[in-house]
């Protein structure tokens, strides 16, 4: 006999004529981030189906999930949601991604690629942080320097290392391949496939 875990729906349903039809969300990132001693959890971004048009739209959403009010864990105080919505900041409008990257890197949460809310492929990445003070995620984008001839992607690869060689430190985060197209793009086409490899180096701050 197995025990079964029920986790709370995400806020993603309209209730049409009491029917509480529910919506999916697809391609997003989950992962977690600290402040003042407390660990948050989270899942962003993806392609989600809730739209009065029926269409497919890239969220810019950020979810914060509290598994003290979780229904299912018996919190102290059942009237607060396990999920709540959560703005992001950062220097320029606001963007949202399907199947970007999405890495630890140390202390810091790196997201970036992907397709764009701001329609087509994107070569922003941002690092991500939170305020439990003001309760939102801070995306500071990372310097676009030695990027010029980088192809936005989607559905790539990534990861970090830190590192000592020769006696010097190296703390680096790699993404690369992918598809330089959108999902309903792709036909198989050799050109639309990367094998491509990039090095962002947190110390001198270049690509």
């Amino acid at each position: 006999q197995s025990t079964h875990y029920y986790i709370e729906r995400l806020p993603l349903y309209k209730d049409i004529q009491n029917g509480k039809q529910y919506y999916g969300l697809a391609g997003c990132v989950a992962f977690t981030l600290a402040d003042r001693g407390f660990t948050k959890y989270f899942v962003a971004f993806g392609k989600t189906d809730m739209s009065s048009d029926g269409q497919k739209h890239i969220s810019t959403v950020v979810y914060e999930y509290d598994p003290m009010y979780d229904k299912d864990r018996q919190g102290p105080d059942l009237l607060y949601p396990a999920w709540k919505n959560l703005s992001t900041v950062n220097d320029n409008t606001v963007e949202g991604f399907y199947q970007p990257v999405c890495v630890r890197c140390g202390d810091r949460v790196i997201v970036g690629s992907g397709e764009s809310s701001n329609k087509g492929l994107s070569k922003n990445f941002y690092q991500l942080s939170y305020s439990i003070t003001n309760q939102n995620i801070r995306m500071e984008k990372l310097s676009t320097e030695g990027l010029e001839d980088f192809k936005p992607r989607a559905a790539a690869a990534a990861f970090h290392l830190s590192y000592t060689k020769s006696g010097a430190s190296y703390d680096r985060f790699y993404v690369g391949t992918g598809r330089t197209c959108l999902e309903s793009e792709y036909n198989g086409e050799p050109e639309q496939l990367l094998n491509d490899f990039w090095c962002y180096d947190f110390v001198s701050r270049k690509w």
